[in-house]
């Protein structure tokens, strides 16, 4: 990896598997010099094990002599959360999501986070499927 400070750095959201030249990518890094097809064929590469269409929020940082290095970061929290969350038969027009389906949110985004504690990492989810007008579901009852 370069320890040189990039020339320039871009924050692209890109479906995994499926970079391509069009509109985000291929604007953005090509007003930078940057080899449109090299960076695809490099991103598709590196996010063939997630879920093809998965949005994967990128970091690219450019070089001066426009070669690139790319970092992804974990789905977004809100894609995972809505993947998970289920319509309960009870309380009609109610979505929620269990308890144990947060916890495995949380330790998908711990990398992410700014935190190393995972009930931390709890909390700070739950935070955001309260947002959402989602319930947490723990054994019999609704957070």
């Amino acid at each position: 990896m370069d320890t040189k400070k990039p020339a320039c750095t871009l924050r692209l959201v890109i479906p995994a598997g499926k970079a391509n030249p069009s509109p985000p990518v291929g604007p953005a890094l090509g007003q930078k010099g940057v080899n449109i097809m090299e960076f695809c064929s490099s991103f598709n590469m590196l996010t063939n094990h997630i879920e093809t269409g998965t949005l994967i929020p990128t970091i690219v940082s450019i070089q001066k002599d426009k070669s690139f290095n790319i970092r992804t970061r974990t789905t977004m929290t809100s894609v995972l959360i809505k993947k998970l969350s289920r319509d309960d038969s009870i309380q009609p027009n109610t979505k929620y999501i269990d308890y144990t389906d947060v916890k495995a949110i949380a330790e998908i985004k711990l990398r992410d986070l700014n935190t190393v504690v995972l009930d931390k990492a709890i909390k700070t989810i739950k935070g955001t499927i309260k947002t959402m007008g989602i319930k947490v579901k723990t054994g019999t009852h609704y957070e």
